[in-house]
């Protein structure tokens, strides 16, 4: 019984790691995505500072 609900909740659960591994298309979306964020955080720090602002 245990089993069965194990196997209906991972079913049931909605969006999983299979999907975006089986979708390439999503999956390149979802890493220049997450690229892109990865880049703006650490460029965006930069117009704050007084040290790299000033000539």
């Amino acid at each position: 019984m245990a089993k069965e609900n194990k196997k209906l909740d991972k079913e049931n659960s909605g969006f999983s790691h299979e999907t975006i591994e089986t979708n390439s298309f999503l999956m390149i979306i979802l890493i220049l995505v997450t690229v892109a964020f990865g880049g703006i955080v650490e460029i965006i720090p930069l117009f704050y500072q007084k040290s790299t602002t000033e000539p």
